[in-house]
């Protein structure tokens, strides 16, 4: 299951993280994509979030 955690994009908002699980405990950085109400250009980020424990 994907997790949705809050980040500091232009303002701060829910993502969802797009990486897998298996590959975030060797990333230092992950694809998360915005999630919002209002339908504009389809971005992505790529952010550092903490490790899972």
């Amino acid at each position: 299951m994907r997790e949705i955690c809050l980040a500091h994009l232009d303002k701060t908002r829910p993502v969802l993280v797009l990486t897998r699980d298996t590959a975030r405990a060797s990333m230092t950085k992950v694809t998360v994509a915005p999630i919002t109400s209002t339908v504009k250009g389809l971005s992505s980020y790529d952010l550092e979030l903490p490790l899972l424990s």
